[in-house]
């Protein structure tokens, strides 16, 4: 096995589980709101960070530095980001729990297959068409059977026209609504980042510093 890959696999998985977590512990102890205050103060730390990296103060007053990438890339990238933003930290207000949240978002594959192949001409396998299938399926179930099991008398329940159990919630179906814009923004940001590095070359500080500095 290569452990060169253990570094990225424990940031990965360790830095987003507990980010979750984290997440998690604050929505169910203060307002649902706090999303927005989160998000807004991760900007903010990586714009500050990014200024000693992109400003020049050495003529006495500060400057930006040349761009490798057009400033119309960005202001496209940071309406799709603010988009996915918002939409992404509105659900919780709506009776979306955090990890309905994250299964849900997890179906964002299967949209990022479907714009990649209708405005970047990609193919893709079976195998990948029917991993992209079972993901969303997942989603599905898990967002109908948030509240009981998912057996046989649940979808018996569900299918019958005059079933008695109690039809959803219009805020849940308006959070569910938003977790789809969000998840078609982020696909489609997802793209335009990868058309933007293959014409301009793969600059990620820059760009993680002026989809962040512009959305503030």
């Amino acid at each position: 096995m290569d452990l060169s890959i253990l570094g990225p696999l424990a940031a990965l998985f360790g830095g987003c589980c507990s980010s979750v977590l984290t997440l998690e512990g604050i929505i169910a102890t203060q307002n649902s709101g706090i999303g927005s205050i989160l998000t807004f103060c991760q900007f903010l730390v990586v714009t500050v960070e990014g200024l000693f990296l992109f400003v020049d103060v050495k003529r006495g007053f500060p400057f930006f530095k040349s761009r490798s990438i057009s400033l119309r890339v960005y202001i496209v990238a940071v309406l799709l980001y603010y988009v996915s933003s918002v939409t992404n930290n509105s659900v919780f207000d709506y009776g979306i729990t955090v990890p309905l949240h994250i299964v849900f978002r997890s179906s964002g594959t299967v949209i990022t297959m479907i714009i990649s192949w209708l405005f970047a001409g990609k193919s893709y396998t079976k195998i990948q068409i029917f991993s992209a299938f079972l993901l969303t399926l997942g989603a599905i179930i898990t967002s109908i059977f948030k509240d009981t099991d998912c057996n046989w008398t649940s979808i018996r329940v569900l299918a019958m026209p005059n079933g008695s159990s109690q039809p959803p919630r219009a805020n849940f179906l308006i959070g569910i609504g938003l977790i789809t814009v969000s998840s078609i923004a982020s696909s489609t940001l997802s793209i335009y980042t990868e058309w933007a590095y293959r014409k301009y070359g793969n600059h990620w500080r820059e760009n993680l510093f002026y989809t962040h500095a512009l959305s503030l």
